[in-house]
Formats: structure tokens, sequence, C-alpha cells
């Protein structure tokens, strides 16, 4: 009697992860030919920096990250430049103007009390001003691609464009190994993070 009831349980939850998978997939392809039809808004361009040599991989993983978000928003799209000598650079507007830039996302690692992430400033070229900085860090490392989704969807509020809390959000999918094998999964949008939650089958 309980074995029936933990394997109606069981279905019961894969159901509803297929059904959320299934929405996923759909929601997926809509954003691929949302970003194929609609004419990006603006134009914006990424210098990152690493505070450490150390980090220099590091830094390359959050641009590519933020370059995935833009593209993905369909507000934005992203133009590729010769960057800044450093993070503390000035900003030169003619040279952006020249680029055909309307915004320039700059940013360089931290490592601060044991937390990892990025310090950003995000500079208008139209209007020659710094209109957002901020410091995003997490404890855990592997969860970097939560600190650009966060960025680029404040980024995207604070100019006057549509919010895109949902990239914050975390996803669960189960993954199936064998019989009694089975996993349940979080991740961000693009998967890059992942976390086993639950394993060894439900219960």
């Amino acid at each position: 009697m309980v074995k029936k009831t933990i394997d109606k349980k069981l279905k019961t939850i894969l159901y509803s992860i297929i059904f959320l998978l299934h929405s996923l997939a759909f929601a997926v392809d809509a954003t691929i030919d949302i970003v194929k039809t609609v004419d990006p808004t603006a134009t914006v361009a990424i210098e990152g920096f690493s505070h450490s040599p150390d980090y220099k991989n590091f830094a390359t993983d959050i641009k590519r990250m933020l370059e995935t978000d833009l593209k993905v928003s369909a507000m934005f799209t992203v133009k590729k430049i010769t960057p800044a000598k450093s993070f503390e650079s000035k900003f030169s507007v003619d040279d952006y103007k020249n680029a055909k830039v309307d915004f320039v996302i700059r940013y360089i690692t931290v490592l601060k009390n044991q937390r990892h992430g990025f310090r950003t400033r995000v500079f208008n070229v139209n209007t020659n001003k710094v209109v957002f900085q901020k410091e995003y860090t997490v404890k855990d490392k592997k969860r970097y691609p939560f600190l650009a989704h966060r960025l680029i969807n404040e980024f995207a509020q604070k100019n006057g464009y549509k919010g895109l809390a949902w990239m914050e959000k975390f996803v669960i999918f189960s993954r199936y190994d064998k019989p009694k094998k089975t996993f349940l999964v979080i991740s961000d949008y693009t998967l890059t993070f992942r976390q086993t939650i639950l394993k060894n089958g439900f219960s």
C-alpha cells in the first residue's frame, strides 16, 4: 500500500516536471523567434577586466553570460569594440559614438570576504554619463550566472526598458539515469549553473 502511494506520488511529480519542461521548451522557441524578428533598440558594448590573473577566466565567463542575456532579451544588440586599458579608464565618448554604441557595460572582478563577483559601471554614450554602478557578489563562485542575470535585469529597468526578472529565477528539471536513480536539479535559465537538490528517486 505504501509502495503504491509512493509510486503515485512519483508519477504526479514527474508529470508536473514534464509539463514544466514542455512549457520551457515552448518559451525558448518563442524567445529564439523574438530575437530573430524584433529589431534591437539599443547597442551595448561590454568591457571586462579581472582584478587578478587568477580571475581572468572568471572575467571571460561573466562577459559571455552578459552577452547571452543581452541577446536573449531581444531589446539589445551586442557590439564588439576594442576595450579601454583598465576599469578606471575614462569613458571615450567619441570612440563609442564612432562605433555606434549606445551603452557601455564595464566591469572588474572582485573577491571580498570570500565572496566572488564583479563591480560594474554602465555608461550612457548619448548622455555622456555613468547611469548605473553597483557591485554583485555571491559566496558560491559557480552561481556567477545569476549575478550577470541580475545586472542585465537592473540595467534594463533603470534605463527605461522592460524588466527581465525571469532571468533571475531558477529552472527545475529532473534527470533520469536508471531505476531508482532520478535526480531533481535546479539551474539558471542557460543551464550553466546546475545543482542537484534531490537524488536516488523521490519519496
